[in-house]
């Protein structure tokens, strides 16, 4: 193997055509429900399979899984022999109907990998003031796999804390709906400070966590590059893309800082856009979700590879956003898959 591919694909909804997604709203119109038709359904996982086979990765992290056995079947008929989650989606009853309350991820590879859930480390609640139980909303799952010639791989499939907040609508009726209005708009603000919160916090412990896995490994001479990659419910330029990827001083200098005899650049995650092979000069970065007129980057493909004199390489990174022009998300996605190509130099 000169070449390994690693993807990431939030599913929109991936819940079967008997299965509700966070509430029962069996009055509303058929295009705008929250449940897919039978219809719908089997048009959906059609493209899924499609969509998987043309991008045809080596490991692919998915996002909003909830027909868990469903994603599974897909998976191994395109020869994905190995998958694994390390949660259940939240199921409730609500008027004989079933809906789901919170997805999972799971990752499916044609290469033999272990997995588990990834925790806060230890003490990392403490040093922010926290309290004791604060994790992760969706625990990432880390999966740790050897691909032929790479060495170790550590890889976090997440899905961050969603910016978006809600409360029920207000009608403002005289001064007693004047002070509801009130109380409402401070409830909203101290939910989008608390979502941001959480996204910047998980972002920042998946930093400490792939820079203790380099550790561990480095301690019996086998550090592995590591990966972050998912849906991160922020921009590039977002306070938790920073706490993921943020460089040291002495690196934009020039020079590796140095610790212990390591250069400290393996413990630097970077953005697999930036270190692939772009048309020179341009930095015009494609969607990833569909986000009015334009859309945003959301979706990452983070490493530790690549950096001075790192053995491996990102030879390329695509966002597979056809669907975006004319496709139904609630048949596709409104998720663009990205993918990023390592290649083992020799």
């Amino acid at each position: 193997m000169t070449s390994f591919r690693v993807a990431s694909f939030n599913l929109y909804h991936f819940a079967e055509a008997d299965v509700w997604w966070y509430e029962h709203a069996s009055a509303a119109p058929e295009t705008t429900r929250p449940c897919f038709s039978v219809a719908e359904w089997a048009a959906k996982t059609s493209w899924i399979s499609s969509i998987l086979a043309e991008i045809n990765a080596d490991v692919v992290g998915f996002q909003e899984v909830v027909s868990v056995e469903a994603l599974r079947l897909i998976c191994a008929a395109l020869g994905y022999a190995h998958f694994a989650t390390i949660a259940e989606p939240r199921l409730v009853e609500i008027d004989g109907a079933t809906v789901y309350r919170r997805p999972v991820q799971a990752v499916a590879s044609r290469i033999p990998f272990s997995a588990e859930a990834a925790q806060a480390p230890a003490g990392f609640a403490a040093a922010f003031g926290l309290a004791e139980g604060w994790g992760f909303r969706r625990p990432p799952v880390l999966a740790r796999l050897q691909p032929p010639g790479f060495g170790p791989v550590a890889l976090f499939c997440c899905h961050l804390k969603s910016p978006g907040v809600s409360v029920d609508d207000v009608a403002m009726v005289g001064e007693e709906g004047l002070d509801m209005v009130r109380r409402t708009v401070q409830g909203l603000s101290r939910a989008h400070a608390f979502a941001t919160m959480q996204r910047v916090l998980e972002a920042s412990a998946l930093r400490h966590l792939a820079c203790a896995e380099i550790d561990r490994g480095a301690a019996v001479g086998t550090p592995p590059h590591v990966m972050v990659i998912g849906d991160l419910n922020d921009t590039p330029d977002s306070p938790a893309l920073r706490a993921l990827t943020a460089d040291i001083p002495s690196e934009r200098d020039g020079g590796a800082a140095k610790s212990g005899g390591r250069s400290s650049s393996s413990h630097i995650l970077r953005d697999a856009f930036r270190l692939s092979a772009r048309e020179l000069g341009s930095d015009l970065r494609p969607p990833t979700h569909r986000s009015g007129a334009a859309g945003e980057a959301i979706d990452f493909i983070l490493t530790s590879a690549g950096g001075q004199d790192d053995p491996v390489t990102v030879a390329a990174h695509q966002v597979w956003s056809q669907h975006f022009i004319a496709g139904d998300p609630r048949t596709t996605s409104d998720h663009a898959p990205v993918s990023a190509d390592f290649r083992a130099l020799s």
